[in-house]
């Protein structure tokens, strides 16, 4: 399983953050994706032949690890772990 760093995610903003799997994928294509968000509010997720993008909102503070799972038409199966902090933005 692969995983990946995403940039912080402050309480409050919503970002997209994508995979690109063609490197895993050589001439196989992706036939599904799901995710496991690990707690995370997610109001959409895409994917088209090679990549997935996923829209997160940040909710409340902590690291989190969502997992991404596609099914390909060649029927693998391939999953990659992110990594994402999402922290409260200072007041002051």
């Amino acid at each position: 399983m692969s995983v990946i760093c995403w940039p912080n995610l402050a309480i409050g903003e919503l970002l997209d953050y994508k995979l690109d799997w063609s490197d895993d994928l050589g001439s196989d294509t992706i036939a599904s994706s799901s995710w496991d968000l690990d707690g995370l509010t997610s109001p959409l997720d895409q994917s088209d032949d090679t990549s997935t993008t996923l829209w997160l909102r940040g909710v409340a503070a902590g690291t989190y690890n969502p997992i991404n799972t596609v099914i390909t038409n060649g029927g693998r199966e391939i999953k990659a772990m992110a990594s994402v902090r999402v922290f409260e933005l200072d007041a002051d």
